[in-house]
């Protein structure tokens, strides 16, 4: 990164786009008329069967990183617009199926306004009863306790992945793994399992068959790829049916249009690129998470009283982040070798003991504004005080007030997310730019 540009440390909104990525989109435009992939990928000729090409193979690049079949995958623009076919898509078929009983849908308290708001608008289209399910301190669910508000009329659990604000990875796999049991003792096929792996996809592994889910909404945006494209797994068992969009028949009639070539293209070769990189992309984002923090903490030195947000506090005062994150490493080596269920197993419980995304670090400071730091170094360093939902209005992150932070923390909070691009030496030119700012402004304590 050039230092005629501000450090950006803001990959947990939208990250940049890969390079190899830019190449793969600019390929599909081409330089004149005939060139590129124009072409639409329903004609049957030799334009649209190039353009069908690119989309399949985009669709087979995803499918290998998130350990699915091809056919299960439809592509969207979004992933806002995936969590609305998965969430209306659930109501439409419970309703269709049993239209006497009042369909349920079960969220945690801490998902992404793109699920809260598409389930407060199902309630009044199909007089759905939303259920959120409460955090802990480190944002974390309990499984049993969702277990037990699951009943003959849930038609959907939806629960993120991987929170976009404090960086938790919600205990999703086994979440659903008791549900799924559930459901088969009942010999029933609700409710719907589904899972907002936005954040999560391209920082961690994610594997549909570890998290036990019937439906995931994927964003290529957040790793690498371009904006206006997104995906959603559909389990190969699972019939939804059309419920936003009306029109043809592509993408399995769940999402009809003619599709963005260059986009899906973009997100094909993201997502294969994060295949290829998810453990080199392990150790860089812890590497420079320890280092700001550390720097961040040694500066600070006490002068101010600070906290670490979400699952990753722990690792960091016990010392075990990097113990952690080799046992990740590792597994998902192993389950390069061989992607048995033991394999699959290891990986998830090794990734579950992470319990966060390794390169989100959210920080407070007790009585500092942390907008007023944010607006200081606008020019030079490129974080958040929050999600980017609420970076632009001063009032008390919901995330933030789920968890039960203080309101005296809360403004003084840095949402720090790093990733690809960065090196070793803007990392630590930020850490020491953000600490010299937060000791030029301490507030009276």
């Amino acid at each position: 990164m050039s230092e005629n540009f501000p450090i950006y440390l803001d990959y947990n909104a939208t990250t940049p786009l890969h390079p190899e990525v830019s190449k793969v989109m600019a390929a599909t435009l081409g330089t004149n008329f005939f060139d590129g992939n124009f072409g639409n990928a329903s004609s049957a000729h030799f334009y649209g069967n190039h353009a069908h090409e690119v989309i399949e193979d985009s669709r087979n690049n995803l499918a290998k990183l998130l350990g699915c079949k091809s056919s299960e995958l439809i592509f969207t623009s979004c992933g806002s617009e995936s969590n609305n076919i998965a969430i209306f898509g659930a109501c439409h078929k419970f309703k269709t199926m049993f239209p006497s009983k009042t369909c349920e849908i079960i969220i945690s308290c801490v998902d992404h306004p793109s699920v809260k708001e598409t389930c407060k608008f199902a309630s009044e289209l199909y007089d759905a009863k939303i259920v959120e399910i409460p955090v802990n301190a480190q944002g974390q669910i309990d499984p049993h306790f969702v277990l037990e508000k699951v009943n003959e009329n849930t038609c959907l659990v939806s629960i993120m992945f991987a929170n976009n604000e404090i960086g938790t990875l919600l205990n999703v796999p086994e979440v659903f793994n008791l549900i799924e049991n559930q459901r088969k003792q009942l010999n029933s096929e609700f409710p719907l399992l589904h899972t907002d792996c936005a954040q999560a996809i391209g920082k961690v592994p994610v594997k549909v068959n570890f998290l036990h889910c019937d439906l995931l909404s994927v964003a290529a945006h957040k790793f690498y790829g371009p904006k206006g494209v997104g995906a959603l797994f559909i389990r190969k068992d699972v019939q939804i049916p059309r419920t936003i969009l009306h029109g043809a028949g592509q993408e399995r009639g769940l999402r009809p249009g003619t599709e963005n070539i260059t986009g899906i293209a973009g997100l094909g070769k993201a997502a294969e690129i994060a295949n290829n990189e998810i453990i080199e992309r392990l150790e860089m984002q812890s590497d420079f998470v320890l280092s700001l923090f550390n720097i961040i903490k040694e500066r600070i030195n006490n002068k101010v009283p600070i906290k670490v947000n979400g699952m990753l506090n722990e690792h960091l005062f016990n010392c075990t982040f990097k113990q952690v994150i080799n046992e990740l490493i590792n597994s998902e080596k192993n389950y390069e070798n061989s992607n048995n269920n033991e394999n699959i197993e290891n990986l998830k419980n090794c990734l579950m003991k992470l319990g966060c995304l390794p390169g989100t670090l959210s920080i407070s400071f007790k009585g500092l504004e942390a907008m007023d730091v944010v607006s200081r170094l606008s020019d030079k360093v490129c974080t958040s005080v929050g999600s980017a939902c609420h970076s632009k209005c001063r009032q008390m992150s919901s995330i933030l007030a789920a968890v039960g932070l203080d309101e005296c923390f809360a403004f003084g909070t840095f949402r720090i997310s790093v990733g690809c691009g960065l090196t070793k030496e803007t990392v630590i030119r930020a850490a020491n730019l953000l600490a010299d700012d937060i000791l030029s402004h301490l507030p009276q304590q």
